[in-house]
């Protein structure tokens, strides 16, 4: 669903409380029926630490590897794709990090929006043209270190949750980070505005002492995903505890 609403979401100039809107009314009644949402490094690690890899194909690859995870937990039955929502699906949309972060803030909470005429309409399009909200000189700019940038993201995601609260919201159950999230500002501050919703928060783990891939029993792709990244040094699982992997709640 995300892939097809980029194109279009780009060509119309879309802002990402709109998009929210026309993404429910695309999905019509299944709407409330998407229970996960998959967080993942796209720009900020996996791949990206590989200096040799262009920008592009890091894109590519790191999103191939949110995919393959997704599907290997749907295969073990912990987590249906059908009711999953992964960030990696929308591509290029114009929109500024903040407003990348501001439209899957909505889409994890879920605030009931009645109309376009509604308070609520009113106060999420608030937040998202209030620039004391955030410092967008900060905020958007990556040649600044992550540690400088991450107190306005974490900012961000508490004002949001305080001027969220008052609304009718039916938050989705939880979040999976699945490669890099310490790496990826975004990712943080969604994990931030779980904790303060009450969303869960979980992680892939493998079951076993070691961490020798040819004995965990997913796919060849996966595995292939996981060794390349984990020589990388990227961080991709919980610390080591049969092979199989498993999802567990922070």
């Amino acid at each position: 669903m995300l892939a097809e609403c980029t194109v279009d979401w780009r060509q119309r100039g879309t802002n990402p409380v709109d998009a929210y809107i026309d993404f429910l009314e695309r999905l019509g009644k299944d709407a409330g029926n998407y229970e996960d949402y998959i967080s993942t490094a796209i720009t900020a690690g996996g791949y990206k630490r590989d200096s040799s890899i262009p920008y592009a194909e890091v894109v590519a690859k790191n999103s191939d590897y949110a995919f393959a995870v997704a599907d290997e937990l749907h295969r073990q039955g912990q987590l249906n794709v059908h009711e999953t929502l992964d960030a990696v699906a929308l591509g290029k949309t114009g929109w500024r990090q903040r407003d990348y972060l501001l439209f899957f803030f909505n889409a994890m909470a879920r605030p009931v929006v009645r109309s376009k005429e509604s308070p609520e309409y009113k106060l999420l399009q608030s937040i998202f043209s209030n620039p004391e909200l955030y410092d967008a000189d900060v905020f958007n700019n990556e040649s600044l270190p992550n540690e400088e940038r991450y107190p306005h993201y974490s900012a961000f995601a508490y004002e949001y949750w305080q001027r969220i609260s008052a609304l009718d919201i039916a938050p989705i159950n939880r979040t999976v980070r699945v490669l890099d999230w310490d790496r990826t500002l975004g990712g943080r501050a969604e994990e931030e505005l779980a904790k303060h919703i009450g969303i869960r928060v979980a992680t892939p783990h493998m079951i076993q002492t070691s961490r020798d891939f040819s004995a965990l029993g997913v796919s060849d792709e996966l595995r292939a995903h996981m060794q390349q990244l984990t020589d990388l040094g990227a961080d991709i699982l919980a610390p080591p505890t049969t092979p199989r992997l498993v999802l567990i709640d922070e």
